[in-house]
C-alpha cells in the first residue's frame, strides 16, 4: 500500500499523537508499505517526512500550515496517487479534504481523532473565545469527520460524539497501545530511584498543558500537605502551560515540594514512573490516554478524574483504578486514603497489569489498522 500520514507535529517533538503517528509509521516501514509523513517544519531532513513550511505566529500556525499542507497534497495526489490518507486531527484533514476535492482523486481519507479538538482547545478559555474560535474550531471539526471517507476513534467517548453526523459504519474505535518492552516495572534507573529518597512520589507524567489539567493536581498536593508532609509532586513533561504552573506553585508556597522535570524521553519515562508511588491524571476531558496505559504496564497505581474518556479503561474492569471526582478537595481525599492504605491495592493493580496486556497490545492494534486501510480501498 501506498500511505500518506499527515500529522500536525511528528517525532522529535513531543506527545502522545506524535507517538502514535511515529509507531504507526514504523509499523507500516516494517511491513513494507510505502509510507510517507507530512508534518509541519522542523528541519528533520528524512526522505520519508516531506516538511510543510508556516508562519510560527499563534493564531495563524494552523492556517498557514493548512494552506501549505494542501498545495504539498495536490501536487502528491497527482503525481504518486496514494492508496490511503491517514490524517490525524481535524486541520491536515481538511487539507486532505480540499486536495482529493481539488484533484478528483479517488484517495480513501481516513481520520483518526484523538479526542474532541474543539472541547480541548476551549478548555479554561474566556467566554467570548469559546463563542467565536471555538464554534469555528467545532464546525471545522465535524466538517472533517462528515467528509472523511472512515473515522478511528481512540476512544468511546468521542465516538459517541461524532455518532452524532456520521452512521456507525463509517467509524471504528481503536485504542491506544502500550510497548510493553520499554513500560514495565522493572525498568528503572539508580540515579531517579534516589531522587525520591524516603519521599512518598506522586508523578504527573503529563504534557504541560491547560487540557490535562495539571492546575487540579498541585491545589490537591498542597491540600495533601496538611495530612501527609512527607511527600512530593513530580510533573514529567515540558509545554506552553510550563509558566503558570510555576506560578501557582509560588503562591501555594510548594516550591520545595514540586519538581520540574521538563520534557524527557519516552524512553527515559518508565525511570520516573518506576521510582513513584502514585500516577495522579487530573485531565478535566479524560484521563484514557498513552500514559494512563504505560503507568498501568509498570504496574503502578493510578488515581483518576473520573471525566470523559477515562471510564473506557475503566470499563473493562471495574477495578483498574482508582477514581475520584474532578474537585480538588476529592482529588487530595483519594491521595490520602490510596497512601493510608485504604483500598486493596495489590488487587487494582494486578486486574489492571491484566487488562493492559490482554487489552492493548501494540501489534494488535496496529494489525486493526491497517485492516481499515484495507477494507477502504476495497470499497473504493
Amino acid at each position: 500500500m501506498n500511505i500518506f500520514i499527515l500529522c500536525d507535529y511528528y517525532p522529535p517533538s513531543r506527545g502522545g499523537i506524535q507517538t502514535h503517528c511515529y509507531e504507526l509509521t514504523e509499523y507500516l516501514k516494517k511491513n513494507g508499505d510505502s509510507v510517507t509523513v507530512f508534518t509541519k517544519k522542523m528541519n528533520r531532513n528524512k526522505e520519508h517526512i516531506r516538511e510543510a513550511p508556516f508562519i510560527d505566529i499563534k493564531y495563524l500556525r494552523g492556517l498557514s500550515s493548512m494552506l501549505s499542507l494542501t498545495i504539498f497534497l495536490i501536487k502528491a495526489f497527482l503525481k504518486e496517487k496514494p492508496d490511503i490518507v491517514h490524517s490525524h486531527s481535524y486541520q491536515p484533514t481538511l487539507a486532505a479534504i480540499l486536495a482529493k476535492k481539488i484533484t478528483k482523486t479517488k484517495v480513501q481519507i481516513v481520520m483518526t481523532s484523538h479526542g474532541a479538538v474543539a472541547e480541548s482547545t476551549v478548555t479554561g478559555r474566556p467566554f467570548i473565545y469559546r463563542k467565536t474560535f471555538g464554534a469555528l474550531t467545532k464546525f471545522l471539526e465535524i466538517y472533517s469527520i462528515k467528509n472523511s471517507d472512515f473515522v478511528i476513534s481512540v476512544d468511546k467517548y468521542f465516538e459517541e460524539y461524532a455518532l452524532k453526523y456520521i452512521p456507525r459504519a463509517k467509524i471504528k474505535t481503536i485504542p491506544n497501545w502500550v510497548d510493553t518492552d520499554i513500560f514495565n516495572k522493572n525498568n528503572t534507573k539508580n540515579e531517579i530511584e534516589e531522587l525520591s529518597g524516603r519521599s512518598i512520589i506522586i508523578c504527573c507524567p503529563r504534557r504541560l498543558d491547560k487540557k490535562n489539567g495539571l492546575e487540579y493536581s498541585i491545589k490537591a498536593f498542597a491540600l495533601l500537605q496538611k495530612y501527609i508532609k512527607n511527600s512530593k509532586l513530580w510533573l514529567v513533561g515540558g509545554g506552553d502551560y510550563e509558566s503558570p504552573l510555576r506560578k501557582l506553585v509560588k503562591e501555594l508556597s510548594l516550591e520545595d515540594k514540586v519538581v520540574f522535570f521538563g520534557y524527557k524521553r519516552r524512553e527515559e519515562m518508565p525511570y520516573y514512573m518506576n521510582a513513584s508511588d502514585i500516577i495522579l491524571l487530573t485531565s478535566p476531558l479524560g484521563n484514557f490516554c498513552f500514559t494512563l496505559l504505560e503507568a498501568l504496564a509498570c504496574d503502578k497505581i493510578v488515581v483518576a478524574t473520573n471525566v470523559g474518556n477515562t471510564l473506557d479503561f475503566q470499563n473493562i474492569n471495574s477495578n483498574t483504578m482508582i477514581l475520584c471526582e474532578q474537585e480538588i478537595n476529592d482529588i487530595a481525599r483519594t491521595l490520602k486514603n490510596t497512601i493510608d492504605g485504604r483500598y486493596k491495592t495489590d488487587k487494582i493493580q494486578k486486574a489492571a497489569l491484566e487488562a493492559v496486556k490482554n487489552n492493548y497490545s501494540k501489534d494488535v492494534l496496529l494489525k486493526k489498522i491497517t485492516g481499515v486501510y484495507e477494507k477502504q480501498i476495497k470499497s473504493k
